[in-house]
């Protein structure tokens, strides 16, 4: 019977962090024929279970066909990890990012990396929003994903609730706000940073939930919006400054 959790991965960062993330069920990396494989011999004596193989060229096309994936010839059939219950881990969390009606999986994939680079604990999404299978999605993490906890909710506002109930400080980011961020403003210790698509932002029963409704400013006279990735990255790299 086959096993509807597998699914295939690509690209070196992205196949080796999964190596390294103890949680992870790695069954098969597959390599380039005759290509050089960059694991560790600690690696492959930690992952003892996991099947190693050559292959030719197309088995990449194949597997990948649907995609314009830079597989870097070499990928990884992994399990999906188990559901994360949020409020088992309230304890150890500090900052949450939240992902509003976002679901292209390049943007989720770069938000991770950026959101592990500033020490975010975890993200919280929409399941259905989640492309958790998606092997785009891995290789915009760059194998970040594998160090970040995510949560796949049904219903963002009732996980807000309880967060609030948690002593969590909830800041959105919507650029039709006049409050800048400040040092006065992250002046609390457990924090959750909520962004929203180009398209939708963020939902309005989010934003009135909000302790702070906050811009980040660009020059409006020459571009009306960033990017989601690019916004989540320009207010993180404002808050690391500020929290230093």
């Amino acid at each position: 019977m086959k096993n509807i959790k597998d699914f295939w991965i690509a690209g070196t960062h992205s196949v080796i962090s999964a190596l390294n993330n103890e949680n992870r069920i790695v069954n098969e990396v597959v390599f380039l024929k005759d290509g050089k494989i960059d694991i560790s011999k600690e690696l492959l004596k930690k992952n003892k279970k996991t099947v190693f193989k050559q292959v030719e060229k197309n088995f990449f096309k194949k597997i990948f066909k649907d995609t314009d994936l830079a597989h870097q010839n070499i990928a990884a059939k992994i399990n999906k990890l188990n559901k994360l219950e949020i409020k088992n881990h309230i304890p150890n969390i500090k900052n949450i990012i939240i992902l509003d009606n976002i679901t292209d999986p390049r943007n989720i994939g770069s938000i991770i990396r950026t959101a592990v680079a500033f020490d975010v604990d975890a993200m919280i999404i929409k399941d259905r929003n989640f492309p958790s299978k998606s092997a785009t999605m891995y290789k915009s993490s760059s194998g970040a994903i594998e160090n970040i906890k995510i949560f796949e909710v049904v219903n963002l506002s009732t996980t807000l609730k309880f967060l609030k109930e948690n002593n969590f400080w909830i800041y959105s980011f919507d650029g039709k706000s006049n409050q800048k961020l400040s040092k006065e403003v992250l002046n609390n210790e457990k924090k959750i940073f909520i962004f929203g698509s180009e398209q939708k932002g963020i939902s309005k029963n989010l934003i009135n939930n909000s302790d702070f409704v906050i811009k980040i400013n660009i020059n409006n006279n020459r571009i009306e919006s960033l990017n989601v990735s690019n916004a989540v990255s320009a207010a993180l790299s404002i808050i690391n400054f500020l929290d230093t």
